[in-house]
């Protein structure tokens, strides 16, 4: 409780043994220091004090404080004055906050709650309450880049990797002791990516839910034997007759001419679905997609100036 009426001659020196923290109060009697007070301080682990702050005594009978958001991890000295009439003695403190547990958070809703197979790295938000500012994001039990908004609001980083095939994801929020925990479930919902008969440009199609007489002239590519479509969305996206079933597993004439009534505008394009891999096809449509591949080869060679649809058997 230094007295500094009394100007000491000798620099005041308070020690925090708690958080290893040397405080020295200090007057300045010299025409810079104009007499008035100082106060600088140091770790003690490693000496080196910081540039001093005028340290003002004022006496009250009512002192206001300042506020600020603080959390356990801080270390705080708290000043006062005794509030005695003429005296201006100052009594500091170590205050240890309480550790505050953290809530169990709780998932409202993600935002977009779905996407299409093969898309892109995308930033989910994820809404809810009890999130803190080391609340993660999980993707299937795997930690995500995640950054704090609020209490009710993260962000998180969804991976291309993450959303490669259709299928779900399952999003939870972790806070991390004290307290906290894992909160509930949210399905995210990944679709078939793209577009029956949506295959130009290679290998993603331009997914805008449209066939052009490009996607038309790659089908019959890929029914020729021109080109071998990718297992999985590329080849889904170009099996696309029976229309009715979205392919049957096998791309021949058929899928090369329900192309051509997509990019006619003769048949709605729905989405993709059906087999994601050469199988199931009969014998008789293998003889047939072998029986028309120079009449595709030659119809490909006018495809990009007219479109020739012949009719479905």
């Amino acid at each position: 409780q230094p007295d500094l009426s009394q100007q000491p001659t000798r620099p005041v020196l308070l020690l925090d043994t708690a958080n290893n923290e040397a405080y020295v109060i200090y007057s300045d009697a010299s025409p810079s220091g104009s007499g008035r007070s100082f106060i600088a301080h140091s770790s003690m682990a490693t000496p080196s004090f910081d540039f001093p702050c005028v340290f003002t005594i004022t006496p009250t009978s009512n002192p206001t404080s300042t506020k600020q958001n603080v959390d356990p991890t801080m270390g705080i000295m708290a000043a006062a004055s005794t509030g005695a009439t003429g005296s201006n003695d100052i009594i500091f403190r170590s205050v240890v906050l309480p550790a505050v547990n953290s809530p169990v958070p709780v998932i409202t809703n993600v935002s977009p709650s779905s996407t299409s197979a093969g898309s892109s790295t995308f930033t989910l938000t994820v809404n809810g309450t009890g999130f803190v500012g080391a609340s993660v994001v999980r993707w299937n039990t795997s930690n995500r880049t995640t950054s704090f908004v609020s209490g009710t609001q993260l962000t998180a980083q969804i991976t291309a990797a993450d959303v490669s095939a259709s299928g779900s994801g399952s999003i939870t929020v972790f806070n991390p002791a004290p307290g906290g925990g894992l909160s509930n479930a949210v399905t995210f919902t990944i679709n078939s990516g793209g577009f029956e008969g949506d295959v130009s440009p290679r290998p993603n199609g331009n997914n805008t839910g449209s066939v052009s007489i490009s996607d038309w002239v790659q089908v019959g590519r890929f029914a020729a034997g021109l080109d071998t479509p990718a297992a999985g969305s590329e080849f889904q996206r170009a099996d696309c007759a029976p229309r009715t079933t979205l392919g049957n597993g096998s791309i021949s004439i058929s899928d090369w001419v329900q192309a051509g009534r997509y990019a006619a505008g003769l048949d709605p394009v729905p989405g993709a679905g059906g087999p994601t891999a050469p199988g199931g096809a009969t014998p008789q449509q293998e003889a047939s997609t072998t029986q028309s591949s120079s009449v595709l080869e030659k119809a490909l060679l006018v495809g990009q100036r007219r479109l020739f649809l012949p009719p479905l058997r």
